[in-house]
């Protein structure tokens, strides 16, 4: 199980990562804990998915490495088909 605190340093560091006008770039972001006590973070984005590899990941992944530190972490960033 992941831990609030690990949690919160997430959303905060992701939070603070965004542009001022990406309030709509995240519609959910799950944390949860993977095999080998690894950090698994999936960040859902409403944004075109031929965005994503060129903008949005680099920003999401400097966001969740400092967040996280030397902690085994993993980024997935997905489109949420749903928006």
């Amino acid at each position: 199980m992941v831990s609030a605190t690990q949690t919160k340093r997430v959303l905060a560091a992701l939070a603070e990562a965004l542009p001022d006008d990406g309030r709509n770039l995240i519609t959910r972001v799950d944390v949860s804990r993977m095999w080998g006590d690894a950090v698994q973070v999936k960040i859902f984005t409403s944004a075109s998915i031929h965005h994503e590899p060129r903008e949005l990941r680099p920003l999401f992944q400097k966001a969740v490495d400092d967040a996280l530190g030397e902690e085994r972490h993993l980024l997935s960033v997905e489109w949420d088909y749903r928006r």
